[in-house]
């Protein structure tokens, strides 16, 4: 009790004596205010990001499986329904694997129409990860070639779409233009993980059987996202052992499939991907500002302490000791520290949520960061720490007092002048360092990112604008009504005032997402040989090339005379040339992919 009473003097005292002095003690709560908000914000997205748990079941032993190829051009990649299919059945390192592919669907009759992702899963990949809200996940009988058309909401479709219709479970929606009978609702936590960059994340998933039908067989086709639940006594190489070695089971019965492997990944990194460097190094440059932040209220402790010589001296002659009075100046820097250390609390609710609402869809778990108690405990434990290492050594220095000469103010003065010389030149040598490191690391950045705004992306994004179309499957499945469409929409679009061009493709350039087909091209080996050659490929419709300033080196564009009653061309970039046509003229040659057709 006679502790804690004299702490609360000291407190009162420490806040007494601050006030005496409102500009300096201003000056030190928002230098330490800005490097700590600074700090509290950053470790909320870092505590979000890589240090919370996923958010389902026995989330370590979660891995991300990829097929990989020993091709310079093509090394990892989606999974075929094949081969998922073989993993499924010979695999003995995981207790399940759950495979699936988004889409983008139109969910129509409430409200207005909206365009919405998508997932179509495998049987047990909900069941693997979370538990149901309400109702229940897909059933065997469901989940295969002809099955019921059923489907799980999201919660937050289920929330802001449905309002949150308690009986939800057993009404039909309407996705494009057919019905599905709502079955169950995903927990309020549970984000699923996810390959595409919608900013809501997926909103609903499918029964994944029912739209392989037509791809079963087809090992070219790698757009399965595959992730399975590893066994307690398997490691991840053990884990590509065992996958390699059904590849090498597969590669015996078709050869197309030599050097093919796997690639097995911890679902955590997977997902957080190159942000998690990113991340830590942002995490450390801030950590530097608040040292400069420490050194600097430090400084001016210690040009304070020269005026408080004599106010030392008058105590340490009445009796007081030194630990006692290296306490109460301890305590006033807390208070200090606590001061800025509330302020910056308040300065970084607003910064984290600045930072969500910039990069909200390139930032993994984007919606689950926030000024949560952990955050919080950081901030009082970085508030502390704080107030110890700037206010240590100032105490220490202002009670080396000398009685006789520190009672004389004016020689005091001088004395503590050259005593503060030694320590303060410290700091500001610290101070120096530490801001030519970051002055450095910043002029580093700076100059990767002008090279990167260097880089020639091939195309001229300037007075670009793109939207995203989904055209409804029950009304458009014939590919020349989806021509028809868009061949209509460009025409309209063209007249309007300030348009110069107008295309369409199917993928965006640079959104992480493409086609990959196996090609065959006249003249050459066949894809069944070991030299199976690979490209990625768009569809595109229109003037998309004039529209997108894509120079065309030679040869000629598309045009109007190829339809669906001319015989197919494709245009080639210089990779491609180089790779498949080394010192040989491409115009003319003739070439095969596995997915032909003219539809968006």
């Amino acid at each position: 009790m006679k502790t804690m009473n004299t702490l609360f003097k000291d407190i009162r005292y420490g806040i007494r004596s601050l006030l005496k002095h409102p500009g300096f003690t201003a000056m030190v709560v928002i230098t330490l205010a800005l490097g700590i908000g600074a700090n509290t914000a950053i470790f909320s997205v870092v505590n979000a990001v890589l240090l919370r748990p996923l958010p389902f079941k026995n989330p370590n032993r979660l891995m991300w499986l990829r097929e990989t190829r020993a091709d310079e051009a093509i090394k990892d990649m989606p999974v075929s329904p094949p081969t998922f299919i073989d993993w499924q059945e010979q695999q003995k390192s995981f207790d399940e694997l759950a495979g699936y592919s988004e889409e983008a669907l139109i969910l129509t009759g409430q409200g207005e129409p909206e365009r919405i992702q998508a997932a179509a899963v495998s049987l047990n990949y909900l069941s693997m990860l979370t538990t149901p809200a309400q109702g229940r996940f897909f059933a065997t009988e469901e989940d295969r070639a002809g099955g019921l058309p059923v489907v799980v909401l999201s919660h937050r479709l289920w929330r802001t779409r449905f309002n949150a219709d308690s009986n939800i479970v057993g009404k039909a929606i309407t996705l494009d233009g057919k019905s599905y009978e709502v079955i169950g609702v995903a927990p309020r936590d549970f984000t699923a993980p996810s390959n595409q960059s919608a900013p809501n994340g997926v909103a609903l998933w499918l029964p994944l059987m029912p739209r392989l039908k037509d791809v079963l067989t087809v090992r070219g086709a790698h757009y399965l996202m595959v992730v399975g639940r590893l066994k307690l006594n398997r490691t991840t190489a053990e884990a590509e052992t065992d996958l390699s070695a059904i590849a090498q089971r597969i590669a015996q019965n078709d050869s197309s499939y030599k050097g093919y492997g796997a690639r097995v990944i911890p679902l955590q990194q997977q997902i957080t991907g190159d942000v998690r460097e990113a991340l830590l190094i942002l995490f450390v440059a801030v950590g530097f500002l608040l040292l400069i932040a420490c050194a600097n209220v430090a400084n001016l402790l210690l040009a304070q302490a020269t005026t408080r010589q004599r106010e030392v001296a008058v105590r340490l002659a009445l009796g007081a000791t030194r630990g006692r009075l290296v306490r109460q100046l301890l305590t006033e820097s807390l208070t200090l520290s606590a001061a800025g250390g509330a302020l910056g609390l308040l300065l970084a609710l607003w910064g984290t949520q600045l930072m969500v609402g910039t990069s909200a869809v390139n930032l993994p778990r984007a919606d689950e960061i926030s000024i949560n108690p952990r955050v919080i405990l950081f901030s009082l434990l970085v508030s502390i720490g704080t107030g110890l290492i700037f206010g240590l050594a100032p105490a220490l220095q202002a009670t080396k007092a000398d009685l006789t000469t520190a009672l004389k103010e004016s020689e005091a003065r001088i004395t503590a002048g050259l005593r503060q010389h030694r320590l303060r030149g410290l700091l500001v040598i610290a101070e120096v360092a530490l801001t030519c490191v970051l002055l450095i690391g910043a002029g580093l950045m700076v100059n990767s990112f002008v090279h990167l705004l260097r880089v020639d992306p091939g195309f001229n994004p300037a007075s670009v604008t793109a939207f995203t179309i989904s055209l409804p499957r029950s009304k458009y499945a014939e590919k020349n009504r989806q021509v028809a469409f868009f061949q209509d929409l460009a025409e309209r679009i063209s007249v309007m005032p300030g348009v110069r061009a107008v295309g369409a493709i199917n993928n965006l350039p640079t959104n992480g997402q493409s086609m990959t087909s196996p090609v065959e091209i006249e003249g050459q080996p066949a894809v069944n040989s070991d030299k199976s050659k690979y490209a990625q490929y768009a569809k595109v419709q229109g003037d998309y090339f004039r529209a997108m300033s894509i120079p065309l080196l030679r040869g000629r564009l598309f045009s109007d005379r190829d339809n669906g009653q001319a015989p197919p061309v494709a245009i080639i970039n210089q990779a491609l040339a180089r790779q498949y046509f080394p010192g040989e003229d491409p115009l003319g040659k003739k070439l095969k992919t596995m997915f032909q057709g003219r539809g968006m």
